[in-house]
């Protein structure tokens, strides 16, 4: 709830700031007029000038602030938020462990990556442990104990042909967190 007033709150004050710009553009044009005794038609294309450059920038503003908010959605929860500071800890600490790894790779966006969804309790942590794929656990909770827990957030293996991504339940159920995930871990050209 919170969260919501503080974006509208931002949302009011980029339309506030469009409107002062625009003001402070035809004050600028009048007084500027008068300052330099212009007349006639010099004087009404001095006025249009000066306006149309307030009305720029005011669009500038407006279509500024409307682009990082629709960024910011694309994105998904904003950064900052528990659930996302979450999942960007592990992909950092992920990608830091990776660097380090045996096999030498340099980020997680630079391999092959598979996404391993499910349901809960379908036995997609024990498939990876016993593929033979001799995975190496870079992020995550996954054990090679008899019972395994649910995956809350992510699992994150590294091995030879590729990096392995068990999402968690708390991230499937959320859209906007299976929106950063794939966005912070899809492939870079």
């Amino acid at each position: 709830m919170a969260k919501q007033e503080n974006i509208g709150g931002f949302a009011l004050l980029a339309y506030i700031l469009a409107v002062v710009v625009f003001l402070i553009a035809v004050l600028l044009a009048f007084g500027l007029s008068s300052l330099l005794h212009l007349q006639g038609g010099m004087n009404l294309t001095f006025y249009i000038v000066l306006i149309a450059i307030g009305l720029a920038a005011a669009i500038v503003i407006i279509v500024m602030h409307r682009r990082a908010k629709k960024e910011k959605e694309q994105q998904g929860e904003d950064p900052g938020t528990a659930a996302t500071a979450e999942l960007d800890l592990m992909l950092n600490d992920a990608n830091r462990k990776l660097r380090s790894a045996q096999q030498g790779a340099r980020a997680l966006d630079s391999l092959p990556l598979l996404y391993i969804l499910g349901e809960t309790g379908s036995a997609k942590t024990t498939t990876v442990l016993k593929s033979g794929l001799d995975p190496e656990l870079l992020a995550g909770t996954a054990t090679l104990e008899a019972d395994q827990v649910p995956t809350g957030v992510l699992n994150l293996w590294f091995t030879k042909a590729a990096a392995l991504l068990e999402v968690g339940s708390s991230v499937r159920s959320n859209t906007t967190l299976l929106g950063r995930l794939v966005h912070r871990t899809r492939a870079r050209a």
